[in-house]
């Protein structure tokens, strides 16, 4: 990791580390969370004994990087070092009684993050939370979990209402062999035989000048690209000024050429070079819906007019204006080569029964990329 200044103008004096006492507040990027939410009913955690936990399962999983959210109920690290972890619960139980909630760490309880939480008449909904630390390494399962600790009338079982666990890997950085946990590591910064425009360096001992450019203003410095990210992005625009009646099963085409408006021909236009879809959205009315079943809406690009394996957006499905919907994928998710006919569709899909829908004032946006 290097750590660089920009000079902006170069007076003669020597600056201070910045923020004295401060500490370097690091943006990791590893995290995990998970959640349970029932407005009515909830996720029953079925005790038979007293004092021992049992694991909440049933999660929903949340925003995640670096982290594998395992089967509904836990964590699996994939990147060791330290985590800040923290959890909230709502539940109910039995009356009376004393629950304790916990994170275990490879199905063992971890003191640090044990709260207890005593529910009042049966039925009542009671919230704890906890948070703390915990060092992790590869391979390691991490999960919320509850007891009952003291139960009048015997164990009872817990209801879950609401849940959630979060964790998020705390990292040092170190600057050239330097481990930086403060800002004041540094040392001090002279500027005073800087030129504006030029960088400062830290070396691990100090701070040195690090020139970026040249007296002429030529660049001075080394550009590494380390990924492939060459290529031309283009936008797109196809749609539908008027009414279409959707039938289960049919591909309904729609799109404009200098203004023209051609529907349900299988028509397109033809890719200049080889390239990539890499994002559809859609804005559209819902005028009706309605017959049997559970209807299923998609918008599609095609490629060649495959239905399969080309770019696909489902959208939502109930009676409204200015509906939304809208997707991304990575380069050469969905690949095309020079040649190849590119068109946008609207096409309905049912689970069960024969569903109606009449769909209005389309615009759906294609974005490729053209590879260079």
């Amino acid at each position: 990791m290097l750590l660089y200044a920009v000079v902006a103008d170069a007076p003669d004096v020597v600056y201070p580390s910045p923020v004295s006492g401060g500490n370097l507040s690091v943006i990791n990027g590893t995290y995990a969370e998970m959640f349970i939410f029932n407005e009515t009913g909830g996720n029953v955690v079925i005790i038979n004994d007293e004092d021992v936990f049992y694991n909440l399962t049933d999660f929903t999983q949340g925003e995640t990087n670096d982290v594998l959210f395992n089967a509904g109920n836990s964590f699996i690290i994939q990147k060791e070092g330290v985590y800040a972890i923290d959890f909230s619960i709502s539940f109910s139980g039995g009356g009376s009684d004393l629950y304790g909630v916990t994170v275990l760490k490879n199905n063992v309880p971890q003191n640090n993050l044990y709260i207890h939480r005593k529910l009042g008449a049966s039925g009542d909904v009671g919230n704890a939370g906890g948070t703390g630390i915990l060092t992790l390494n590869v391979g390691d399962i991490v999960n919320l979990a509850i007891e009952d600790e003291a139960a009048p009338a015997g164990a009872d079982d817990a209801t879950i209402d609401m849940a959630n666990l979060r964790i998020e890997k705390i990292e040092t950085r170190t600057v050239n062999g330097t481990t930086i946990t403060n800002l004041n590591d540094l040392g001090d910064v002279d500027v005073s035989t800087q030129s504006e425009g030029d960088f400062l360096q830290y070396n691990g001992t100090g701070w040195e000048n690090y020139d970026l450019f040249n007296d002429d203003l030529t660049f001075n410095g080394d550009i590494v690209f380390t990924e492939d990210v060459h290529g031309t992005a283009h936008v797109i625009q196809t749609g539908h000024n008027a009414q279409i009646n959707m039938i289960k099963g049919v591909l309904n085409y729609f799109y404009w050429v200098d203004g023209v408006k051609f529907t349900n021909a299988p028509k397109g236009w033809t890719a200049e070079k080889d390239g990539s879809i890499i994002g559809i959205s859609v804005t559209y009315d819902v005028v009706s819906s309605g017959g049997t079943g559970f209807p299923s809406l998609s918008f599609k690009t095609l490629i060649n007019g495959a239905t399969l394996g080309s770019a696909s957006v489902g959208g939502p499905t109930a009676v409204g204006n200015q509906r939304t919907t809208r997707l991304t994928w990575a380069r050469d998710t969905y690949a095309f080569s020079a040649g190849d006919n590119l068109q946008t569709i609207a096409f309905l899909q049912a689970f069960g029964g024969t569903p109606t829908m009449v769909i209005d004032s389309i615009i759906m946006t294609t974005r490729i990329v053209y590879d260079e």
